[in-house]
């Protein structure tokens, strides 16, 4: 850390290497040419939790409860502008520092959730409205958190949202 008690390298670096790789894939442009902004680049540090049992292949104690990262009704606002398309949505992505990354995934409201796991490096981009939640660490584990956006989506402050019953 420096002074400001910050890690500049995650968010010189990472980025840099996060963004090559997405524009390797073409998730750095929007439906109309530009180029969009990684925001809020930020490491997440989970504490070890001796407890936590990673065997478990349901939530439990020590996981974030279910959220979406993005307001549902803004990303609604933002989408029905003239000429947005899904190219344009807002994304989370997740960059694995350290082994056994992981992340609980609801694919659908009525269906149980998958664990997605990152290897060291390994990157996982989705949708800002999808509904996750972060898993407990029986060991400490560092990853690098952030957000895609197009260069025109502005939303409130950052928080996160709960999962509307609905979402699918």
């Amino acid at each position: 850390m420096d002074s400001r008690r910050t890690v500049p390298w995650i968010k010189y670096f990472i980025s840099k290497l996060v963004s090559a790789h997405l524009s390797m894939y073409g998730l750095m442009t929007t439906s109309c040419g530009r180029l969009k902004e990684l925001k809020h680049v930020h490491a997440i540090k989970s504490i070890a939790n001796e407890a936590y049992d990673e065997s478990e292949t349901s939530p439990q104690d020590g996981d974030q409860s279910k959220h979406m990262d993005e307001s549902p009704s803004y990303v609604a606002t933002f989408m029905k502008q003239p000429g947005r398309t899904v190219v344009d949505m807002p994304l989370s992505v997740l960059a694995a520092l350290e082994a056994a990354a992981r992340l609980w995934v609801w694919r659908r409201a009525d269906a149980p959730p998958s664990v997605i796991r990152l290897d060291p490096g390994g990157v996982l981009v989705f949708r800002g409205d999808l509904c996750h939640a972060g898993v407990g660490y029986s060991i400490e584990n560092v990853r690098v958190h952030m957000y895609l956006y197009h260069p025109a989506y502005h939303p409130p402050r950052s928080s996160i949202y709960a999962c509307p019953p609905s979402v699918i």
